[in-house]
Formats: structure tokens, sequence, C-alpha cells
């Protein structure tokens, strides 16, 4: 195999000026369509980004504002039977499409495999609504809330709408247009909460009226998908797709509902054995602590699986190093602002009376980092089709940590449930996620050379707000005085750093792809210089040019006089 291709590569250098000529032509040509290729997919990925970011906050934001405005009309039966039905609804959705949604996204032969996925889709979709249906009295008593009943039946259809629309939704993730998914996003949101505002307001439907707002809302939303991606519902059945989707999407649905069971493992602790009050206060650490977290997860994951799964293994490999660096980053800033900032925060948003959760947020704003971490590295998995892999790892997580979380509660109360967190994603989680990383062609030791930055400055930052936040007694004064401390800090110390990482992302610009062009023009028709010539991305000292020109004009002086000697 070696002499051939010492061969090969013999017979290129030794070839004819034309067919070098050509070889030379069609390589430049190549590297140019690749890197063209590679801009062109960094600018969607950073749009898509953007866009994705955008879509989170608003959506929370406007969440946020319903749910103020659906306290103020309902009555607290009617909002806890919603709650109930929305909390089912929420579980159930994830086991909609069966985790193929994700096998589209990343399959280069997508549309070939959407009637197929299509079909067993909406199949999974209908069985699971109709036992939602049927089962709708016991969930509804079993939670405690009876007249939850209807509204669970009602919600549970949302199940084959969703399903129903995988194919679209596959279609704008796999082209990052997270602008349109933007307008789809939130055109629903506001004709099913209008619509849930107005039968509550003018006909006095309860929890029944944000049931149907949810349908209208889900109904609304697959609609717009179809009609923004020019698509059409297809139905069929390939055996050999059904197989192969299966077998990639189910890991990936059971990996979901076991990360639902990692999130919701504390909750279940604490309720049972501190009671509601103290579960009270902790719920209200963990959705502060989530709330960066979800948003830069939402933004970064719908971008990151059609990202890496464009890409082969090397190039795929060396972009997750260079989006764990910035996700890192960002993920840790966030933690040296609220941890050291925990008491303020709980003071200004909630009132003196939650102090008693500041001890826990400051221990999940560090977990929060890691869960931002460990979606990118299972979305990058899933991208590659190691959803068996990270099913693994979700079992091993969900194992460790629910002993972990007992031991932890009993110990050290709520605070202790964010340390059983934190310990298990640090001792066990990553340990396990790395492994997997590693077999995928990702060097441990360059994640840990891009985490050192950032974790440094980190620490520096974090103990900057603290000791600043000390000498500040009033809670708004800390969050804008120590909070603006601790980000001029951290960019202030990363600031080459970020700057060399983002500029990274960007190396197939028009500057190079110029030194492609001149490079080629300069060889063609010159075999002595296609095979000695220094590749394009090798420094070449300051006045190399006129060395080579002076060179190669004295070869051919020597050539004219050599042959006029003759």
């Amino acid at each position: 195999m070696g002499e051939l291709h010492e061969r090969e590569a013999g017979a290129r250098v030794v070839g004819t000026p034309t067919e070098q000529s050509r070889a030379v032509a069609t390589s430049t040509e190549q590297s140019r369509a690749a890197d063209t290729s590679t801009e062109h997919l960094g600018g969607r990925v950073r749009r898509g980004l953007a866009w994705g970011f955008i879509n989170s906050i608003t959506l929370r934001l406007a969440t946020l504002t319903l749910g103020i405005v659906l306290a103020r009309l309902l009555t607290p039966d009617a909002f806890g039977a919603f709650a109930v039905a929305l909390v089912i609804q929420t579980i159930l959705i994830n086991f909609a499409d069966l985790g193929m949604s994700a096998d589209l996204i990343r399959n280069p032969e997508w549309r070939h495999r959407v009637p197929t996925v299509s079909s067993i889709s909406l199949l999974a979709g209908g069985l699971l609504s109709t036992t939602i249906i049927v089962a709708a009295p016991v969930l509804a008593s079993s939670l405690g809330s009876e007249q939850a009943a209807p509204v669970i039946a009602v919600m549970s259809l949302s199940l084959v709408i969703a399903a129903a629309g995988v194919a679209p939704f596959a279609s704008l993730q796999r082209e990052f247009q997270q602008s349109r998914y933007f307008f789809v996003v939130l055109t629903s949101f506001l004709l099913g909460s209008g619509i849930t505002v107005l039968l509550i307001v003018g006909f006095g439907w309860g929890a029944m009226a944000l049931a149907v707002g949810k349908l209208v809302e889900q109904t609304c939303s697959v609609g717009l998908q179809f009609g923004l991606t020019r698509t059409r519902p297809r139905f069929g059945f390939d055996r050999s797709v059904a197989r192969s989707a299966l077998a990639f999407g189910l890991p990936v649905c059971g990996a979901n509902a076991l990360s639902w069971l990692v999130l919701n493992v504390d909750y279940i602790v604490i309720g049972r054995t501190l009671g509601a009050v103290t579960l009270g206060l902790y719920v209200l650490a963990f959705n502060v602590a989530s709330w960066p977290v979800n948003a830069l997860v939402q933004a970064i994951r719908n971008v990151a699986l059609p990202g890496f799964a464009r890409q082969d293994r090397t190039s795929s490999a060396r972009s997750f190093v260079s989006s764990f660096a910035l996700v890192l980053a960002g993920g840790l800033l966030v933690a040296a602002l609220l941890a050291p900032l925990a008491l303020p925060t709980v003071t200004f948003v909630y009132g003196p009376k939650w102090l008693a959760s500041a001890g826990a947020l400051a221990v999940l704003a560090l977990f929060g980092t890691m869960r931002v971490v460990f979606d990118l590295m299972a979305t990058f998995l899933i991208a590659r089709g190691g959803s068996r892999p990270v099913l693994l790892v979700q079992i091993i997580w969900v194992a460790v940590l629910v002993p972990a979380m007992v031991v932890g509660v009993h110990t050290w109360g709520i605070v202790g449930a964010g340390v059983a967190h934190l310990v298990v994603a640090f001792t066990v989680v990553l340990p396990a996620y790395l492994v997997v990383l590693n077999r995928q062609g990702v060097p441990v030791q360059a994640l840990i050379r891009a985490a050192g930055p950032p974790f440094g400055a980190a620490l520096v930052a974090a103990a900057a707000v603290w000791v600043s936040s000390r000498t500040i007694d009033v809670a708004w004064h800390a969050l804008a005085l120590s909070g603006s401390i601790g980000i001029l800090v951290y960019l202030g110390l990363l600031r080459r750093w970020l700057r060399s990482r983002l500029s990274s992302n960007r190396l197939p610009d028009r500057r190079r792809s110029g030194q492609h062009r001149r490079t080629a023009r300069w060889q063609v028709g010159r075999p002595e210089l296609t095979a000695h010539a220094d590749p394009v991305w090798r420094p070449r000292p300051a006045g190399a040019h006129r060395l080579v020109k002076d060179q190669r004009g004295r070869s051919r002086l020597a050539e004219r006089a050599s042959a006029l000697a003759d």
C-alpha cells in the first residue's frame, strides 16, 4: 500500500506540465470550494445562534408575562389544575416523535426518510394521546387534582399535532432558519395566549381555556412550519429506514426522559424529606439558576446539532473544541456573577423572606455551567450518531445521583441537594462524557487546554464580585456595581483569548482564498514549483517573494547563457 502511494506521488511529480497545471487548478478549486462551504456554514451558524438567543429570551419573557396575567385572572384551584396538565404534557411531548426529529436533522438523506419517520411519529403521538385520554382521571387523582382530568384529556391532543410536524421542524433546524422559527413561535404564542385570555374573561372557562389555548398554539405552530418550509405532509413506510430511525431515535427518547428525571429527582427527595415549605425555597433557587442556563442551552442546541452533523469527523472534532471553549466561557461568566451575588439576587427578586434559598442558589449556579457543557457534549454525540452512548451516560448519571441526593439532602438540606448535583457532575458525568468524546476523536488534552483560561478568569472575577459586594448593603446596588465589576474583570482577562477564539472560527476568509488563487497562478505550467512549493498556510519570512523572483530570474539567465555557449 505504501509503495502504491509512493508510485502515485512520483507519477504526479514527473508528469507533464499540462497534467500538473490541471492537477494544481483542480486542487485549488476544491480548496476554494471547501473554504467557501466552511465560511458559509459558519455564517449560518452564527446567525442561527443569534436568532436562537432572541427566540429563547423573548419566549421566556412572554411566558413570564402571561403567567402574571393568568395568576390575576384565575383562581388558585383552576391554575393548579392547568399546572398538573402542563406537567404531564411537558413530560410526554418528548416521546411524541420517539427522538426521530434529531435523526432527520442530522441525516444527509433526510428527505428520503421523511415519509417513514412522519408515519411512525404520528402513530406514536396518536397512541400516547389515546393512552392519556383513557388514563386522565387516574392521573389527575394521583396528582391531587381531580378537576384536572378533562384538562389533561384535551391537552393530550397536542401530542398528535406536535408529532405531525416533525418534518417541517427538522427542515427549519437543518437550514438554520431560526429567524423563521422565531416568527413561528412568537405568532403561535400570541394567538394561543389571546384566545386563552378571551375564553377566561369573556366566557369564564377557567383551566379549560388554557388547554384550548395550548391546542390552538400548537396547531398554529405546525401549520406555519409547513407553510414556511413549503412542504406538505408525506407518509409512507420503508422497513430499513424505520429500523435505523428507531435504532437511533429510541435512545435519544430515553435520554430525554432520564434528563428530565435528573432535573426533578431533587424535587422528589426534598419534598418527601423536608416538606413543602423547604421545597418551595429550593424551587425558587433552582428557577433563578436555570434562567440563564436554559437560554444558553436552547439557543446553542438548535444550531449545534445541524452544524456538527454537516462536518466530517475531524472537522467536527475541531469545531467542538472551539465551541466547548466559548460555551464554557459563557457558562462560567454566569456562575462567576450569580454564585457570589446569590444573597442580593434573592433579596432583590423575591424579597428578604426567601433568603434561606440563597445558599442553594450559589451552588446551583456552578452546576448550571456543567449543565450547559453537558448539553453541548450530548448534542455533539447525537450529531455524530452516538445516541446510545448518550443514553448510557444518562443511565449512569441517574443511578449515581439518586443515592447522592438522598445523602446530601439529609446532611445539608437544600444546599446539600445542590452539592449532590455538583459532585456527581464533576466526578461521574464529566469523566464519562470525556471517555465517549475521546472515542469520537475529540482529544481530552485539547479540552483541558481550552478550559484553562476561562476557568482562571472566572475565579478572579468571582473573587472581585464577592469582595466588592461585601461593602454594599442595598441589593440592587450590589447587583449593578458588583456585577459590572465582575464582567469587566472577566472580559478584561479574557480579551485576547476571546479575540483569538472568535477569529479562529473565521479562518476561511477572502484573504486566504486570494492566497490560494495567487499560488495557483504562479505554479501553473511550472512542475518544479508544483512539486516543491510551500503550503499556503506556512508563514514565510519578509521579502521571501523577492528572493524567489530573483532566483527564478537568475536561473533563466543561466539557461540562456548556457544555450549561447553551446
